[in-house]
């Protein structure tokens, strides 16, 4: 805490600096930070008064990545953030108030024990970081809840705790996601194949880049079903009390890989958005999606509305999972109430299965640098192994771009030109890291159901695998959609993803090292067969 005056301002701007140098904002946010301390603390002044021991409290408050100013001057109610509509015919005033109206959205105030209390915000953590952390909080604190409730609670208690009030509230939330399902589904394939246009242009480029990612997702598909069945070999029925399911267990939704397959065209354009065929929704989007291409300029209004649907779906989706934490939170607690810490052993081991993936990964990725890019693959492994802390940390593919180009040019040698349009692109088609989570998931949740596992039902199983890690759409809760329909393949009820909520956001980070590899590696193989690779910096340690 700093007392701020009229005589030490020039000080605490040069303390502020040194102190929010410590933290994640950047230079652009300190500078920002300081002038909004010294505005306001002027207009403070001013507006209670102009008293010349005028001070005021400055706390520096750093929370989950999250940096805020609070100033809090006690005295005379005044609230220093200008209206939109305020003007002052002073030169100095006018300037004032400019700055004050341009960042008025980082500050809020608010009248407390006879004191105004204004917040400066000087670093936000985005969105998702933010849904990470929470659900990641909730995570842990549902452990220690449900462990209370175990040792601390008779077995009636907790059931009817089950019954009553937290299997109706997963109900509501999965009823919810759900209902957006088929619409967000449709809509995002359809954005993403018009967004894909220019990938159809380049022609032997993207030919080849689609037929390298989706190659590299199959064989990484195969190898992670055969770990899935190693890693989750005996009985798992004891977490079936974990999952209220309100129903009996649902049958398999295709009796064979035909049965899948002639089922994908739908009779009617209705029922596909119901949302139980998933398959039926994304065959209506890709068709639709290629003749909105095929028209050109003559969509341009049609790819408009649509695409406005698509954004505000989004934004209802988004609103949605903002329920995740407390579901995670109520799935976790009931969880280890019913189970113990047999599900926590459970659990371990999908980690280790994914662990397991991500090296599965990067052999697929080292053999298909070989085979199919004909360049030895020995650097290219020991550099994403190295690589590997980055997307594991930057789980989301976005703000983790500007990294992968810079790697792709620094460390692989490829031309800077033919890596902005292969990595970018990149992103929609390779999700090896979709297809070693799934596979688990799924296999664990057939585990747990205890699902005969026969020939037909394992290779619709397989390539259901590979269609959704394909079209699995970059929103909230895109891995989970696209769960659902996998466990309504292979019989599994739909109310068991709220257990997979628990560990979503861990194995994300596992998912964005996969993901990023096969990426990074695509764009090689395609790269060298274009002669755009330096093999000096390639080769180089």
């Amino acid at each position: 805490m700093v007392e701020l005056t009229m005589h030490n301002l020039s000080d605490t701007r040069q303390l502020l600096t040194a102190e929010l140098q410590k933290t994640k904002a950047t230079e652009k946010e300190i500078a920002r930070a300081k002038l909004l301390l010294e505005e306001t603390f002027i207009r403070l002044k001013t507006g209670m008064g102009n008293l010349p021991d005028f001070s005021v409290k400055v706390y520096l408050k750093v929370r989950f990545g999250e940096v805020n100013l609070r100033m809090v001057a006690r005295g005379e109610e005044y609230d220093p953030i200008v209206t939109l509509t305020e003007q002052s015919t002073d030169d100095e005033n006018v300037y004032r108030l400019v700055i004050l109206k341009a960042f008025r959205d980082k500050m809020s105030f608010v009248r407390k024990n006879g004191e105004n209390i204004v917040t400066i915000t000087v670093h936000e953590t985005s969105s998702a970081q933010k849904q990470m952390i929470y659900t990641i909080a909730a995570l842990f604190l549902g452990i220690v809840v449900g462990f209370a409730m175990q040792f601390g609670l008779d077995a009636e208690t907790i059931n009817m705790l089950n019954t009553e009030f937290i299997s109706p509230v997963r109900r509501v939330f999965l009823n919810a996601l759900q209902m957006m399902v088929a619409p967000v589904t449709f809509l995002a394939i359809i954005s993403g194949i018009t967004n894909m246009s220019d990938a159809v242009d380049i022609g032997k480029v993207g030919s080849k880049l689609v037929f390298t990612s989706v190659l590299m997702v199959a064989l990484v598909t195969l190898c992670s079903l055969g770990v899935s069945f190693l890693v989750f070999s005996g009985d798992l029925s004891y977490l079936q009390s974990a999952i209220q399911t309100g129903g009996e267990q649902t049958a398999s939704q295709y009796g064979s890989l035909k049965d899948m397959i002639f089922d994908i065209v739908p009779d009617n354009l209705v029922d596909p958005l119901k949302g139980k065929k998933i398959l039926q929704v994304l065959f209506l989007a890709i068709f639709f999606g290629i003749v909105l291409n095929r028209m050109g300029e003559k969509a341009r209004g049609a790819t408009e509305t649509l695409d406005f649907l698509f954004k505000f779906t989004v934004g209802v989706l988004k609103i949605i999972v903002k329920a995740i934490p407390l579901i995670v939170f109520l799935s976790m607690a009931s969880l280890l109430a019913n189970t113990g810490i047999d599900s926590i052993l459970t659990f371990s081991r999908l980690f280790v299965g994914l662990a397991v993936g991500v090296i599965f990964v990067w052999l697929v990725n080292g053999l298909a640098t070989l085979l199919i890019g004909k360049i030895s693959p020995i650097k290219i492994v020991k550099k994403l192994v190295a690589y590997a802390p980055m997307p594991f940390t930057i789980s989301s593919s976005g703000p983790r771009l500007p990294f992968d180009l810079q790697f792709c040019t620094d460390k692989l040698g490829i031309d800077p030109k033919i890596v902005s349009f292969l990595i970018p692109v990149g992103i929609q088609l390779n999700k090896a890291g979709q297809g070693v989570y799934f596979s688990l998931v799924t296999v664990m949740l057939m585990s747990v159901y205890q699902i005969e596992v026969t020939t037909n039902l394992l290779i619709t199983l397989y390539f259901s695998l590979v269609i959704m890690s394909m079209a699995k759409p970059s929103i909230p809760c895109g891995g989970i959609i696209c769960l659902s329909y996998l466990f309504l393949t292979v019989g599994v009820p739909a109310e068991a993803v709220t257990l997979i909520l628990c560990i979503d956001p861990i194995a994300t980070m596992f998912n964005a090292i996969c993901n990023a590899s096969t990426n990074i590696t695509s764009t090689l193989i395609v790269a060298n067969s274009l002669n755009l690779v330096n093999k000096e910096q390639y080769f180089a340690d």
